[in-house]
């Protein structure tokens, strides 16, 4: 599902790119939506695209699921998430993390020796 929806979504921003070239923004069709994830609300909004309402059904549930994934591996709230075991195992203990996880690691990692220490 992970690569449909990349597909769905890389199809979406080619058509509002092609879309929107000629014209103004106010000139087209807007889809918004909203919801919540993380404790925090989130909007979704397409602007210059005539997607159907089964894309545009298809493209929320992309969007709703890869929100739930991010939720899963990097939530500091649930005491089951990818986060919240690696924080809980032992200092110097391999764990197996998911792709996704370690390159947000690799990147706060990377902020953290740029800013000299003043983000960690």
């Amino acid at each position: 599902m992970k690569r449909t929806t990349t597909l769905v979504l890389g199809f979406v921003w080619a058509t509002v790119a092609l879309s929107s070239s000629s014209g103004h923004a106010a000139d087209f069709p807007i889809i918004r939506w909203q919801g919540r994830t993380m404790g925090s609300p989130y909007t979704v909004q397409i602007v210059g695209t005539n997607l159907t309402s089964a894309q545009v059904d298809l493209l929320k549930t992309g969007v709703e699921q890869r929100l739930q994934e991010v939720n899963r591996q990097m939530s500091h709230y649930q005491p089951d998430s990818e986060l919240s075991q690696f924080n809980r195992a032992p200092a110097h203990t391999a764990f197996k993390v998911s792709p996704e996880f370690a390159r947000v690691v690799r990147f706060s990692l990377e902020i953290y020796r740029r800013s000299q220490g003043a983000f960690d």
